[in-house]
């Protein structure tokens, strides 16, 4: 990676000099697109009917992830590294971009293939997107959890196998946060479901019905946790107890081309959590399905492999640590796809 052809460049907005059509955002609601410009310029469309509505968004997602590919392709064969810096919550995280690989990856043959696809993926992210603003607008404080947060430690990404998002919200924050949501569903094309009393989803209207149940699928999953002057809790699949010390102050890390609240030590988070001494437990070095599929809302068996036998195929973040700061390549076989300096 040293090696004297490779050149670096350090720069809070790396990808600049990409082509501008790759540096946009795009909201879609009930009614309207808006497209966003790296320079905040908006634009907004307005549409007729939610089945307009549902083409377009189809439309501009495939024509991004168009845009994409083939703007990124050529790091894939490119010795420029790329080092990007964390941003802080008071930063403008516009300037903070994030090259987009999901296009790019390949799929695993027979172990752990990918569960979604880039369109699929790129749905999910932009829900990820209308989340992060309400509470943001809102002051909703949230964060990463669970496999979404191991996705963002290990791959910067969702885990590839993986199909759904996990959020933590306080449990004080439930009841408006709902309401929030509710009374931005039309705009925002969203909707809401209680699942159960310890957990909501939030989905696209027009997604694809998830099996027999009564929610869409991409989905969102919002955990409510409670919390003392020491510690945070609550329940999925089992009761978990984690110290705040691990938890706060909050940081920013990379999820796809987003910057989302976390856990500001994720390797503290996971060994709290992780009882399991065995190696499937040691979700550093073993990669593990957990079995169930949101696409068909079915278990199925608990498949697994070690993360060495993945990473011809699926990017992976390797980081070398001094006493406060880490540096994390993201990595596709032996490429190195950028570096991020982040707080250890």
């Amino acid at each position: 990676m040293n090696a004297s052809s490779t050149k670096h460049i350090t720069s809070t907005v790396p990808f600049r000099t990409l082509p501008t059509s790759t540096r946009m955002s795009v909201s879609i609601s009930t009614n309207s697109v808006s497209i966003y410009s790296m320079s905040n310029t908006k634009s907004t469309v307005t549409l007729l009917t939610s089945t307009t509505t549902y083409a377009l968004r189809t439309y501009v997602a495939l024509e991004i992830l168009t845009q994409r590919e083939s703007s990124y392709r050529h790091i894939l064969n490119s010795t420029t590294i790329f080092e990007l810096k964390q941003p802080k919550f008071s930063d403008n995280l516009a300037d903070f971009q994030i090259p987009y690989f999901y296009s790019l990856w390949k799929d695993s043959p027979s172990l752990l293939p990918r569960a979604l696809s880039p369109g699929e993926h790129d749905t999910l992210m932009s829900l990820v997107g209308i989340f992060q603003r309400l509470c943001n607008e809102h002051h909703i404080t949230f964060m990463m959890s669970d496999g979404t947060l191991l996705g963002s430690w290990r791959h910067h990404d969702i885990i590839p196998y993986d199909d759904d998002v996990d959020f933590l919200v306080p449990y004080r924050n439930k009841e408006r946060l709902f309401q929030i949501l509710e009374e931005s569903a039309r705009a925002e094309g969203i909707k809401v479901a209680f699942a159960f009393e310890t957990y909501l989803k939030i989905m696209f209207n027009n997604s694809g019905k998830a099996s027999h149940v009564a929610w869409n699928w991409p989905f969102i999953d919002i955990w409510f946790y409670r919390e003392n002057s020491t510690h945070i809790w609550y329940d999925k699949m089992g009761h978990f107890i984690i110290e705040k010390a691990l938890i706060f102050p909050l940081v920013l890390r990379p999820l796809a081309t987003k910057w989302l609240p976390s856990p500001q030590k994720p390797y503290g988070y996971f060994k709290s959590m992780i009882k399991d001494k065995s190696k499937e437990g040691d979700f550093e070095n073993y990669c593990k399905a957990r079995g169930y599929n949101h696409r068909k809302e079915l278990y199925y068996p608990i498949t697994g492999a070690e993360c060495k036998e993945l990473k011809p195929y699926y990017p992976f973040v390797e980081r070398s640590c001094s006493k406060v700061l880490c540096t994390e390549w993201l990595k596709l076989g032996n490429k190195t796809l950028y570096a991020l300096q982040v707080q250890k």
